[in-house]
């Protein structure tokens, strides 16, 4: 193939309508995330600073704990959600409205558990109170049924606009509290807030500028059944890595105290700041890939692998990158009482390459409408995880729960993937993606 046709060709995709419209939705939540990402760690810095270590470490339990739950009251519908209302659009009034009913029922069922596991667990009276405090912005995550409507018509612009006013008020406060030289208490409330901004945006702007009716939602019993079975994998799945993503800093904070839960959230909010990137990109070309099962399976395994190369290529990166400049990241961001966190940010930068590629993993098997096989693997995972957090973090400290984070997904998946014969496949494109990186 010439150069000329080469040019053309690529100049033909560039201008397709399709790739105009997914490309403008990428670039609207690569905009937003890049730019809440930025602005979000400035703060939390700021906070981590000022709060010192074992402050900070308080918080970061506090906040992992209420994560369990919030993750359960989702009820594993996001995903679901966004791929019946791209099959169903005709349908969306009573999916949405469903959907909503749904969640925010199961957000007041929580806070009973959320009080009986403080009691069992007998935490310190004022871990146990900021623990209250942030869960309060459970009620809200319910609205976020609006964001699944924008990404099934692929107008994430508007849930955009919504993240950024409300993230720029959220920045605000925090920075005031900060300055007036505000308690934990006090900054564990503007962290709950949060969420009844984000709610009162997403509606301002489904109302307004979408012209949509919230008053035309309605529930209906058949939809309940048929979401609840379909999300229940998902749930289940969803639950097992929150546990996997948060038990590391439960268990650091019971074993080796708060400082040391500090310098381990400190390397954990830095590894996060990619975490973004996979879950734009695909929760963008979801839809683009939905359809492209029905047209064609060539087309849509092509864009399944290309997707996993991508993840793979860009993982690799991230970690040449933050491996290299580790020691200057920490020190430049968090300050100098926060390096012991560098060898652990190091060791957790190797966790991008699965949490990259399976990623795209998961939103192939949503497509295939296989969402039971998360359980399994996340289950073995959590286990895994839990296992090898024992027997790591007294001998190894914080250090030790890296290199569980770092071990566990991959002992896992490439076990079940050699002994699994129908996902065997996944193992070749992973190896055939990370070939195809190099």
């Amino acid at each position: 193939m010439n150069k000329k046709n080469l040019h053309e060709k690529i100049k033909k995709a560039l201008n397709h309508e399709g790739i105009m419209r997914y490309g403008k939705n990428i670039s609207w939540l690569m905009l937003e995330r890049l730019i809440r990402t930025f602005v979000g760690f400035f703060v939390s810095i700021w906070i981590a600073r000022y709060l010192e270590p074992v402050q900070y470490g308080v918080l970061s339990y506090a906040q992992s704990y209420v994560y369990l739950f919030a993750v359960i009251a989702t009820l594993g519908l996001d995903n679901i959600l966004v791929r019946e209302l791209v099959e169903n659009h005709h349908s969306k009034n009573r999916i949405l409205g469903t959907a909503f009913f749904l969640k925010l029922i199961a957000s007041f069922i929580i806070f009973p558990l959320i009080y009986l596991s403080v009691h069992i667990f007998n935490n310190d009276n004022n871990v146990d109170t900021l623990i209250y405090i942030i869960a309060l912005s459970i009620i809200f995550q319910s609205f976020n049924v609006i964001d699944g409507y924008y990404q099934s018509i692929v107008q994430s612009k508007y849930v955009v606009i919504a993240n950024l006013v409300t993230m720029t008020l959220s920045s605000l406060i925090k920075i005031i509290l900060i300055t007036n030289n505000a308690s934990l208490i006090v900054i564990a409330i503007a962290y709950s807030i949060d969420g009844a901004f984000i709610a009162m945006m997403l509606v301002i702007f489904y109302m307004k500028k979408s012209q949509q009716k919230l008053f035309h939602w309605s529930i209906d019993i058949s939809t309940i059944k048929y979401l609840m079975s379909e999300s229940a994998p998902m749930w289940l799945s969803g639950l097992m890595i929150a546990i996997y993503a948060k038990t590391d800093q439960l268990m650091i904070m019971n074993m080796v105290g708060s400082q040391e839960l500090g310098f381990y959230a400190a390397a954990a909010k830095l590894n996060d700041l990619w975490s973004f990137i996979p879950l734009i990109i695909c929760s963008s070309v979801l839809p683009a890939i939905i359809n492209a099962k029905s047209i064609s399976e060539k087309i849509y395994l092509k864009r399944i692998n290309y997707l996993y190369s991508l993840m793979i290529w860009l993982s690799i990166f991230i970690l040449i990158f933050g491996s290299i400049l580790s020691t200057q990241i920490i020190s430049l961001s968090f300050g100098q009482e926060y390096l012991k966190a560098t060898a652990t940010f190091k060791l957790l930068l190797w966790s991008n390459i699965f949490v990259f590629f399976f990623t795209a993993w998961a939103r192939f098997i949503i497509v295939e409408r296989q969402q039971k096989l998360f359980f399994y693997f996340d289950l073995l995972s959590v286990i895994t995880n839990i296992i090898l957090n024992v027997i790591l973090i007294p001998e190894y400290g914080i250090k030790g729960a890296a290199l569980a984070t770092v071990l566990s997904v991959p002992i896992v998946h490439l076990l079940i993937f050699i002994f699994w014969k129908k996902q065997r496949y996944i193992l070749q494109s992973f190896f055939r993606s990370l070939l195809l990186s190099f």
